[in-house]
């Protein structure tokens, strides 16, 4: 998911905020063609930010997966050779080691906080746009072109959902917060091997 694609929507929707808001300034405003283009235009332009939506899903889902599994699965295992290490050693080469391993995981966890909050921010603009077009449905100074085309945001947003990474979990806000519990649950079991062994 890129910047575009969240800026693209919300700009649509602020876009659609602004021309509304002169319409209902301007009492006598009468429908022309240029307005039913533009209606149209409009619903075009957000059915192809869900298609360009649908297109990074499908495209990134291997890749955000392989990336999950690889950050869980190397912190686990720098987790256990660091505690290995600083069991058998404790000089400061091996704390120095430590930290570095500890840094690697930040940044890997960073990387992915960053992604969900991307997507989240996606959702948020459609959800957005989605309450605008609700409301203006309800408007009784909406032409019938301008409802119709609030009824396709709606139904259109509908048809699309969250980031489901093969299926497996949804890209959201709450990602990092589960990936980092699933660390942590197995942080636990890891040292207790270590120390127990001892």
């Amino acid at each position: 998911m890129t910047d575009k694609q969240c800026s693209a929507s919300r700009q649509w929707v602020v876009d659609l905020k602004y021309y509304t808001k002169i319409k209902n300034i301007v009492k006598h405003w009468k429908e022309n063609e240029s307005d039913n283009c533009f209606w149209k235009i409009k619903e075009m332009t957000y059915a192809n930010i869900l298609e360009a939506f649908e297109i990074t899903k499908d495209a990134f889902k291997f890749f955000i997966l392989y990336h999950c599994v690889e950050t869980f699965l190397h912190a686990i295992f720098y987790i256990y050779v660091t505690t290995e290490i600083l069991a058998n050693n404790k000089q400061i080469s091996s704390i120095i080691a430590a930290a570095v391993v500890v840094g690697w995981i930040v940044k890997n966890f960073i990387y992915e906080t960053v992604l969900s909050v991307e997507f989240e921010d996606f959702y948020i603009a459609v959800n957005d746009a989605v309450v605008n077009s609700i409301v203006q449905m309800t408007n009784d100074q909406c032409s019938e072109q301008e409802k119709q085309m609030h009824k396709n945001v709606v139904r259109m947003s509908q048809i699309s959902r969250k980031f489901e990474v093969c299926d497996l979990f949804a890209l959201d806000a709450a990602t990092p917060r589960r990936l980092l519990a699933l660390i942590a649950t197995y942080t636990l079991v890891v040292l207790q091997f270590v120390y127990l062994n001892e």
